[in-house]
């Protein structure tokens, strides 16, 4: 009765995880629901690892074990920042550059895949995904920085070839059966009640609490890797078979004894606590322990457990930087001694992280950091110092490449290494040299994972923009994605500019990208390039704004340090940020033979470069420490980064920087205090609005004004916000809080680039996690994102007809609609009275386009035809096949014939409006007489050079006969631009 009571709540969480996973699940492909419909940069939206994933490249490895039953060995290595083991034999992989390996465990593919239980984008927080007897998570879901982030474990292989695995981020032990000659398949679990649950301790919903929850006491099951001030994951077994573990996150070593053959899930022995009543994030003695680690029955995050060949048990207390030594027989709470009396200390110190018994007899192992560098010791058993390799001490190791050692059968020790080498080692020793690295197992290439053109880097600073049809992004390259409402999930780019090779990384790399006046500028630290839209493979910049710039006063501006732009939508102004010189200014002209410098933000000279013009005032870096009291002032800056424009000619400035700097808000400056041509710098204007403890970064603005907006994942906002009404109300100047209107559903690391093009399509880039997701006509729908049946005509039983802003007014009765019937951007049902579908009809009808500037008739390259669920392109001068469908998705044979546009260009002047006709003429071919049956054909014509993005189609041009419909037509496509 004892056990039902304690599983049964286990079991009820378990249920109400499962509803709440099912109720948060992301819905794809629905526009203007607030979940992403597309992404770029990676394979899919669960993808989060950088570069392209290949199981020739490791990212982040974090321990490595060896089999060595056969001839060299198996290799394990915990490739955690891809939440796999490769399995490697090492017979074949000493012979190969670089090493393949045999299987993947974790994941179905060594191609593509690697998240955390299939999906590390945190799909459905707060819950996580659950995982499964084929999964691993090695890297998290919630991390902000991918490339600083992993785990670190301590794995075992018994005398039978099996593989033991600390799960780091599921917190549970599996077990595979000898994985190389059965299957890559879990066969065993310990610290959760089955392979689907993850959580610290069982009952967490999230593992990384504030802190972690108390372990479930009786049976004592849980376990729990990582938690607020700790983590550690390590097993082995002990001479009878039993099953230690290293539970980092409750502070404590496990024992799951061996009880007929088979080992127990129930712990029966903890070392670290006093008894099983403690647990969690409590570090017993500790707490009180200001000498911290001369209480000898306490630990702190505990990382690696090891016997030796007496039945030592050997215990890596990490956080307290000691090796704990238990003698037999083993008792709950029990004391031990600390190996050596050796302390790890030093700059940068954790660890040790992994220790080692050496097979051959020559000591014991440490792994651990000093002074931010890996380092290897080989200790004496006797607690002397046996020996150090001291080649290659200088290996940067940043959290991950730390965990377990390995050694393959002829006495070579194999090491992983993370921070920038991402690899695996194998160190040789001979009399005459000593210790040394004589192979890096998966390089070359060097760094993580395989540079390619199908995947996206993670550069802290991005940028992405819209150009026509064109999507542009910068990962250090610029690369670009042609026809942006037909990129599927994951395509690669169509090309890229900058360098001979789409494999090479710039340097210096491309930051932040914008569009304006038919061109894309991008920021390349000392430079702005400027490029004619659309881009193509080769491209050079016709325009490179670098060095000096001229000021009004005669003076200067050095571009050494330029990240954030943005130029006007006409071109004729450039706005330019440099968060080290704390400032913004605009440059005049950009595009001439002489740009100047006419206004700067946040200085009062021309020499200003001080944060918040003060010479004494260190700015500030701190997470957590409040800002100068001087951030208040509208007329200072102090780490300004992104700045955009929005659709009324307003600046926004992000007065904050990646990582953590500045005055961490965002500020509002209005266009009317920017004059067109002063004859002198205009210094310090006074923002207008003030919205603090704002860690924004680039917003982002829609055809209604509605501002996007992510924040810096220090804050605590994992989410992009929006607001509808930003400008309200300017003359308030400072808002405690800035409640926004409603949020993204997709959970984010660094969203450091938004844009929104003309059609209201959303494209968020996540810098860190190297993925640009597209959020399909978010405007289309209410402010909450959810269609409605405002949104919806089933229920109405209506057709939308439009008004001259392109939004409903009018309802036309007598329709049921199975489909979403949006609202076009000035569709216009243009009947033909009496007609009848009859061989040899020629039907015209005319559209309407509406330019800030002058269209000719050489402008117009093709048109596009959509009818039902196709589309066609009709380029000037062909004869094009197309469909035309009843009302009831019918197919009237294989019927029009598409005759070379007739395009009548009118010029029509009003108010610097220009209006271009073109008329359509088609002519039926079916023989088939149909009347009184209505037939709708949507088209749209594109424009090359694309315009500018005051551009707008006055009316799409919509045909149908006579007689209204019954039922709305289901074309598979959106009404609504």
């Amino acid at each position: 009765m004892k056990k039902l009571v304690a599983v049964l709540p286990v079991l009820l969480l378990m249920l109400s995880l499962t509803v709440a996973i099912e109720s948060s699940s992301p819905k794809r492909g629905i526009p203007g629901d607030r979940w992403a419909d597309i992404e770029v940069g990676k394979r899919d939206f669960g993808e989060i690892s950088p570069k392209e994933i290949v199981p020739f490249k490791v990212f982040n490895p974090g321990g490595v074990i060896v089999d060595r039953s056969i001839a060299h060995g198996r290799m394990y290595v915990w490739d955690a920042g891809n939440s796999r083991i490769l399995g490697v034999d090492l017979a074949k992989c000493y012979y190969a550059q670089p090493c393949n390996p045999e299987i993947i465990i974790g994941q179905p593919s060594g191609y593509d895949y690697g998240a955390c239980n299939r999906d590390a984008s945190y799909q459905y927080y707060p819950n996580r995904a659950p995982a499964s007897a084929s999964t691993l998570c090695g890297l998290s879901e919630k991390t902000h920085t991918t490339l600083e982030d992993g785990s670190h474990v301590n794995m075992f292989v018994d005398a039978e070839g099996n593989l033991y695995v600390p799960d780091a981020k599921n917190n549970r032990v599996l077990k595979y059966n000898s994985p190389f000659t059965t299957d890559t398949i879990a066969d065993e679990v310990w610290g959760q009640p089955d392979f689907q649950s993850n959580g610290c301790n069982i009952r967490g919903m999230d593992f990384d609490v504030e802190k972690s929850p108390k372990p479930v006491q009786e049976p004592v099951t849980s376990l729990c890797f990582h938690s607020k001030h700790t983590y550690g994951a390590g097993v082995t077994l002990d001479r009878e078979g039993n099953l230690w573990v290293a539970d980092g996150g409750n502070n404590r070593v496990l024992r799951f004894p061996k009880t007929n053959g088979k080992l127990s899930k129930v712990a029966d022995i903890v070392l670290g606590q006093y008894s099983f009543k403690e647990g969690g994030d409590i570090e017993f003695c500790n707490v009180l322990d200001r000498g911290r680690g001369s209480c000898m029955a306490g630990m702190h995050g505990p990382t690696a457990v090891r016997f030796d060949d007496k039945g030592m048990l050997y215990v890596s207390d990490a956080y307290n930087n000691r090796v704990l030594v238990f003698s037999p027989p083993f008792y709950s709470g029990m004391e031990a001694s600390r190996f050596g009396n050796i302390t790890f200390g030093g700059k940068g110190n954790s660890g040790p992280l992994a220790i080692e018994i050496d097979p051959w007899g020559r000591g014991l192992w440490t792994n651990h950091n000093l002074d931010h560098k890996q380092n290897l010791i080989l200790w004496s058993l006797s607690n002397g110092n046996y020996g150090q390799i001291k080649d290659w001490i200088n290996e940067p190791a940043i959290q991950s490449g730390l965990g377990s050692i390995g050694f393959d059968a002829h006495g070579n020790l194999l090491t992983s290494i993370g921070g920038n080498a991402h690899d695996v080692y194998r160190i040789s020793f001979n009399e005459y040299d000593g210790y040394k690295i004589d192979k890096r197992l998966f390089s070359p290439p060097e760094g993580y994972n395989f540079v390619s053109g199908k995947r996206m880097f993670h550069p802290a600073w991005t940028g992405v923009a819209v150009v026509g049809d064109q999507l542009v992004a910068s990962d250090g390259r610029l690369l670009f994605w042609n026809d942006k409402n037909r990129i599927s999930k994951g395509k690669p780019p169509d090309g890229f500019i900058g360098a001979n090779n789409i494999t090479y990384y710039p340097n210096p790399q491309y930051g932040q990208v914008k569009s304006a006046a038919g061109m894309i500028w991008a920021t390349k630290i000392k430079s702005i390039e400027i490029y004619q839209a659309p881009l193509k493979s080769g491209d050079k910049s016709f325009k490179s704004i670098s060095q000096n710039v001229d000021a009004l006063d005669g003076s200067k501006l050095p571009l050494t340090d330029v990240w954030g732009i943005a130029p006007t939508p006409d071109g004729k102004f450039l706005w330019v940020s440099q968060p080290n010189q704390h400032r913004v200014f605009r440059i005049r002209d950009p595009l001439s033979e002489n740009p100047i410098v006419d206004i700067i933000l946040g200085q009062s000279s021309t020499e200003g470069i001080y944060c918040n013009q003060d010479p004494y005032e260190k700015a500030n870096k701190d997470p957590w420490a409040e800002p100068d009291k001087k951030s208040e002032d509208l007329d200072k800056l102090c780490w300004p980064g992104a700045i955009s424009l929005d659709r009324k000619g307003n600046l926004y400035v992000s007065d904050h920087f990646i990582e953590w700097a500045g005055n961490k808000r965002l500020l509002m400056f209005l266009k009317e205090d920017f004059p067109d041509k002063p004859s002198s710098i205009i210094f310090a204007i006074k923002a207008k609005r003030i919205f603090p403890k704002m860690t924004t970064f680039e917003p982002a603005f829609d055809r209604n004004n509605r501002m996007y907006i992510g924040f810096n994942p220090y804050s605590g906002n994992r989410f992009v916000q929006y607001f509808d009404d930003i400008e309200s109300n300017p003359s308030k100047r400072y808002d405690m809080v800035l409640k926004p209107d409603g949020k993204l559903n997709d959970y984010y690391g660094w969203p450091v680039a938004i844009t929104v093009d003309d059609d209201d399509n959303v494209y968020v880039y996540d810098a860190n996690r190297g993925q640009i997701r597209i959020y399909r006509s978010l405007t289309d729908k209410d402010s909450d994102g959810i269609p409605d049946e405002s949104d919806r005509c089933a229920d109405t039983k209506v057709f939308q007809e439009t008004g001259t802003d392109g939004c409903p007014t009018k309802q036309k009765k007598g329709m049921e609609c199975g489909d979403y019937c949006d609202p076009v951007l000035a569709a216009k049902f243009l009947t033909v009275p009496g007609e009848k579908v009859v061989k040899g009809n020629r039907i015209n009808f005319i559209t309407e386009l509406e330019y800030v500037r002058r269209i000719e008739k050489s402008d117009v390259e093709y048109a596009m035809l959509s009818v039902g669920k196709e589309s066609h392109s009709l380029v000037v001068g062909r004869t094009v096949q197309v469909k035309l469908l009843g009302p009831y998705g019918e197919v009237i044979d294989a019927s029009t014939d598409l005759s070379e546009p007739e395009i009548n260009t009118v010029i029509i002047e009003n108010e610097q409006r220009h209006i271009m006709q073109i008329t359509y003429s088609f002519k039926i071919k079916d023989n088939k007489v149909t009347t009184g049956k209505p037939y709708l054909i949507i088209l749209s014509t594109r424009v090359v050079p694309s315009p500018d993005e005051s551009f707008r189609p006055r009316n799409e041009f919509v045909f149908e006969f006579e007689n209204p419909p019954k039922r709305c037509i289901k074309l598979g496509l959106e009404l609504c631009i």
